[in-house]
């Protein structure tokens, strides 16, 4: 009994110490103290993954329900789709899943300081259906006009980090230059006017490298500067691998498997990697619409070819858009319900597909419906958060061109609007590094202006997916970024407003890099590597034939020649929408063209003929 006394307090030590270690590890962010335990940490991180991905997804009484059609998403493309279907086939009946709690996709607003910011999508363009739809609901915007830009060069010294990243770098290129020179004052073999011209040469050259680094150098460029610059890359640069682009297109003998890539046809077309502000007007032209630094040649288009003029929505219009649409239509979303996995090949009376949900509270529930339209992001294909059964036919890694990347916005709020006596009413305000430049802290966006935020006092910054890996990293996950992380990506600010400069009061961003219902992203760029074969093959028959047969693409129950293979599956979103993917108008239209597409295949009869007026399908 004594021992069995003994064994049990020891055992309740046990579990004390485990509870203790426990607390410690949450206070201390799980350090670890050896490396065998961090490989164990990971590994039991890894079982936990795949616990989550397979016992817990085995379902004891499911709910099962019937219906006509399942549409995954309440984007733009889900509550288009499903008001889509409910005008022309109102006999039909339609569940949209949603894994969040919000009606909206992307389209996400937060107060804040007393106004409401977009977090996600907030540009409109011009004569566009949602523009149109946004203002019929009295939602508010602003001109924004992305060529009224405001330029700064800056070098290293006038940044802390430069000068410390910089110092030692300088001392020694500065030793080697003394070296040579000393060795060139010694040699006895080069003829003295010419050894006292290359010392004369290398003397001031010395002198100016130690000038540079004790010297900040803030520089303006003017107007007329800056209209050079965006007409260089526009009438040549872009004029240039446009045409390449047409090329592609157009199949003379174009080999997409082996591309290089746009940033390699940017500099065969005339552009100098080695200027500053050229990889600024790259930057803009690119990198900023697209979220990616190359890319391919069969995703390039000159977004500002009639202007830079579009609408910043303000007062999170674009949210109230859908919500007030979806409301209007009695579009009613179920919340909570993640899809883990489709079957697209059952066979039992009108049945032909099965979508398995889990709820945010746990329960599994499976819908049977004759068809499925699912509207999710690419991340999410990407990531394979779903399941497909039978295996795609086309698969995401090998055939779907458009990978998710990073559109990270940050807002910071001052108490004083310090740039004004230099940027004023500028739209945009870039602050860009003479050295080591890069797309970290480069694009700030004023809100504190006319017809905007007036009275504000906020810049927005935007780091596309390049400059977002190099300041975090690739893999980087986290919802929760410290402000002192974010303060860092102030230094250009500090630099290019010097004294006037002051400290934000507050900091905002938004964290679609950890969000699991977007795939880790925020927008997708069709990548270098991909033919429109491919693009279609994964996607969807949204081509008029002109580069498939009708189901030989994915979604299909059978091999394409069969007279019985029927288009189940359809993915929608903006990324199936070839015209304008990435783009609100490309998701809404996207998810109007995929529900005729789904009636048509259940001979739903008296459907207006909407493939002349649907931007997505008049390719």
């Amino acid at each position: 009994m004594q021992y069995d006394l003994l064994f049990l307090v020891f055992l309740v030590f046990l579990g004390v110490v485990k509870e203790i270690n426990g607390s410690l590890d949450e206070q201390h962010g799980r350090r670890l103290r050896s490396d065998s335990r961090a490989m164990y940490d990971r590994r039991s991180v890894l079982n936990r993954y795949l616990q989550d991905n397979s016992d817990r997804d085995k379902c004891s009484n499911p709910e099962t329900h019937t219906v006509d059609v399942v549409i995954i998403g309440a984007g733009y493309a889900g509550v288009r789709a499903a008001a889509t279907i409910r005008k022309n086939a109102p006999k039909l009946k339609v569940v949209v899943l949603e894994s969040t709690d919000h009606l909206g996709g992307r389209a996400k607003s937060k107060r804040w300081n007393g106004v409401r910011v977009e977090l996600g999508p907030k540009y409109l363009n011009k004569e566009t259906k949602i523009l149109e739809l946004f203002e019929s609901y009295n939602c508010r915007s602003g001109l924004d006009d992305a060529l009224n830009m405001t330029v700064f060069g800056f070098n290293d010294n006038c940044a802390k980090s430069g000068r410390n990243r910089r110092k030692l770098e300088n001392t020694r290129k500065l030793e080697k230059a003394q070296e040579l020179l000393d060795r060139i004052k010694n040699d006895e073999t080069i003829h003295f006017d010419d050894k006292m011209m290359t010392v004369q040469f290398l003397e001031k050259a010395m002198e100016r490298r130690i000038q540079k680094t004790r010297d900040c150098v803030v520089e303006q460029l003017s107007q007329k500067e800056i209209k050079s610059y965006k007409n260089f890359w526009q009438k040549k640069v872009l004029a240039c691998v446009l045409e390449k682009s047409n090329s592609a297109w157009y199949g003379y003998g174009y080999d997409a498997k082996n591309e290089p890539g746009l940033l390699v046809d940017y500099i065969k077309c005339g552009y100098d990697d080695k200027d500053p502000y050229e990889y600024m007007i790259k930057w803009f032209w690119s990198d900023f619409n697209f979220s990616d630094e190359s890319g391919s040649l069969y995703s390039i288009s000159d977004p500002w070819e009639e202007g830079g003029e579009t609408r910043l929505s303000i007062k999170g219009g674009i949210e109230k858009t859908i919500q007030m649409y979806a409301k209007e239509n009695k579009i009613k979303p179920l919340f909570g319900h993640r899809v883990k996995k489709i079957w697209y090949n059952i066979r039992e009376k009108k049945i032909r597909a099965k979508v398995k949900v889990r709820t945010i509270e746990g329960d599994c529930i499976f819908y049977k419906a004759q068809r499925v339209i699912s509207t999710v992001s690419s991340g999410v294909y990407n990531h394979n958060l779903i399941e497909f059964s039978p295996k795609l036919r086309y698969n995401e890694r090998k055939y779907n061109p458009f990978k998710v990347k990073q559109y990270f916005n940050v807002f910071y709020k001052f108490d004083t609007k310090f740039w004004e006596k230099k940027a004023n009413q500028t739209h945009y305000i870039y602050t860009v590094r003479l050295e080591d430049y890069d797309g970290i802290s480069m694009n700030w966006e004023n809100l504190d202006r006319e017809g905007v935020y007036p009275g504000s006092k906020i810049l927005m910054l935007t780091l596309a997916d390049e400059g977002f890996r190099k300041f975090f990293d690739d893999n980087f996950r986290s919802a929760r970024v410290p402000n002192s992380k974010l303060e860092k990506l102030l230094e250009p600010l500090k630099a290019v407003f010097g004294d006037k400069y002051e400290n934000p009061v507050d900091i905002l961003y938004n964290k679609y890099h950890a969000d699991k219902n977007f795939g880790f992203g925020t927008y997708s760029q069709w990548v270098e590597g991909y033919s429109p074969t491919d693009y279609f093959n994964f996607w969807g028959a949204y081509d008029k034939n002109n580069y498939i047969d009708y189901c030989d693409h994915n979604g299909c129950n059978g091999d394409p020649w069969r007279k019985d293979t029927e288009w189940i599956l359809y993915f929608s979103g903006c990324d199936s929408c070839l015209n304008h993917w990435g783009l609100l108008n490309g998701a809404w239209y996207s998810g109007e063209m995929s529900a005729y597409l789904m009636m048509e295949s259940l001979g739903i009869k008296n459907l207006p003929n909407w493939r002349d007026t649907n931007q997505c399908y008049t390719v």
